[in-house]
């Protein structure tokens, strides 16, 4: 716990470089070591330092593809995503959010399904393409109806 006490006055300070190695010392080795390289491009995410956040999310792609955990690929293409559409290049977000939908669907995993569509419709709304953002909401909507529990990210894009 020091540990992530330390990263997080790193990130105050804006050191972080020192901020990952302090959230890397705290977690134990083994599986756990591709989460920090999720949890790392966060940081960089966070703060607005893209190019560090999607090297970092590459990065955290490949331990998780190495180790065959589709949830954590899933969820690195749907963050790189993120990150293409917060720089503007929203065809290449698109394009991320697209290759998270399959593996999220094809996995069951119905919270990131609805995720990544939410995520998809806010680009394609963006983009003026409401038609088609509304096509992506009415599959998170179906999706939802039969979880039978609330998803935010999908009330907010759908409030528009």
């Amino acid at each position: 716990m020091q540990g992530i006490k330390r990263a997080a006055v790193y990130v105050i300070l804006q050191a972080f470089d020192n901020a990952a190695d302090q959230v890397k010392a705290a977690l134990p080795q083994g599986s756990v070591f591709a989460k920090y390289n999720s949890g790392v491009p966060l940081i960089w995410y966070k703060m607005r330092c893209y190019n560090n956040s999607v090297k970092h999310f590459f990065r955290a792609h490949e331990l998780f593809s190495a180790s065959d955990q589709l949830g954590g690929v899933a969820l690195c293409l749907n963050n790189i995503g993120n990150v293409y559409k917060n720089i503007g290049e929203f065809d290449t977000a698109l394009l991320f959010f697209d290759e998270s939908f399959v593996i999220y669907s094809n996995i069951q995993d119905e919270e990131g399904t609805i995720q990544v569509l939410a995520n998809k419709a806010a680009v394609l709304i963006t983009g003026k393409r409401l038609k088609k953002a509304e096509k992506v909401l009415e599959i998170a909507e179906r999706i939802a109806k039969k979880r039978k529990k609330p998803c935010f990210p999908f009330e907010k894009q759908r409030s528009f």
